[in-house]
């Protein structure tokens, strides 16, 4: 863990220092560092996003007992299998996990529908008449972040490497200087359009304004009844267009707000084609005989979410078949 190491070495530092130091003192110091090390494992409500695993369908498929499992269709047996996954790797790698259990919301349209009547009432009538699937998980999911927080999932993307939001000081390794982070979500790759986010992976704090702030863009999409193809699609612009009037306003405030957020806890990252130097970096470690370079028909096989530094997920699992403006998932 490298926000611990680092912490350690800065102890470690400090100790080298303390010989003109008062007893007093040295123990500030050493309470300071098992303080540090317990807030690191501490409860889930320290963090400011809370360890909630988010996914929406049109039916929950955790409900579904694993001798029951053969009944489902192929497709829904699979997204089942991999958002199961998707829950396994998070709490294995969660530092948390020796105090308390991650948390996980499966919503179907009844749990949708009672998140967005609280969230963001006017935008129930518009959930009810909806008939693409994947808007109506628009809506659901940022009612359901706004509400409560967490980290939400779409049921077929495929985690590589479980990317988690610590709380205390720096909880994202990139900078040694980032805040906190409150909001985060992932760029769409110019591939396809390029005009919003992907938000297959989105994560936040409870209340954030940005949440607030796509609901009613997601009313108003409705209320002018805005024209959906390939490149403007719900989801994707209406957070877009929140998050642009966020740091709009923030750049307004010098960076930050009342409340003490800043531009700095807003993270974005990218998602790309698994190719050309992007492929040579990653490859050797993620991509395996389990996982190949998937060259199959279809859409967002060989697309990854990543930083400067990793990758934390494949934008669709090999298996998911789900049909979209570009044609067939990943199969």
């Amino acid at each position: 863990m490298k926000s611990e190491r680092r912490r350690s070495q800065v102890g470690y530092c400090l100790l080298r220092r303390m010989i003109p130091m008062s007893i007093v003192s040295l123990m500030a110091v050493i309470t300071y560092m098992i303080l540090t090390v317990q807030m690191t494992h501490g409860e889930i409500e320290t963090l400011i996003i809370p360890l909630r695993l988010i996914f929406t369908y049109q039916m929950d498929l955790l409900k579904v007992k694993d001798e029951d499992s053969s009944h489902l269709s192929t497709s829904d047996g699979f997204l089942r299998s991999n958002v199961l996954k998707t829950i396994h790797k998070y709490e294995k790698a969660s530092f948390l996990q020796k105090q308390t259990k991650v948390e996980v919301a499966f919503l179907d349209d009844d749990e949708c529908r009672k998140s967005i009547e609280t969230a963001k009432s006017q935008l129930v009538a518009y959930f009810e008449k909806e008939q693409v699937g994947k808007y109506k998980a628009d809506i659901c999911r940022i009612a359901e972040l706004y509400l409560r927080g967490g980290y939400y999932f779409d049921v077929d993307l495929e985690v590589i490497e479980p990317l988690i939001f610590l709380a205390n000081t720096n909880n994202y390794e990139k900078d040694d200087d980032r805040a906190v982070v409150e909001f985060a979500t992932v760029l769409e790759t110019g591939d396809f359009g390029g005009a919003g986010f992907f938000q297959a992976f989105t994560a936040g704090s409870k209340g954030h304004p940005i949440f607030a702030y796509a609901l009613e863009e997601m009313l108003q999409f409705y209320v002018a009844a805005k024209k959906r193809d390939s490149v403007v699609n719900l989801g994707p612009v209406t957070l877009r267009a929140a998050y642009n009037k966020y740091v709009a306003e923030m750049k307004m405030e010098s960076g930050s707000t009342s409340s003490g957020r800043s531009i700095s806890s807003l993270l974005l990252l990218h998602e790309d084609k698994l190719e050309g130097d992007l492929k040579r970096r990653y490859s050797p470690q993620y991509v395996t005989p389990q996982r190949p370079v998937h060259d199959a028909p279809g859409w967002g096989c060989n697309y990854v979410v990543h930083d400067d530094n990793r990758p934390y997920f494949f934008s669709r699992a090999v298996g998911a078949k789900r049909t979209n403006a570009h044609g067939a998932g990943c199969w």
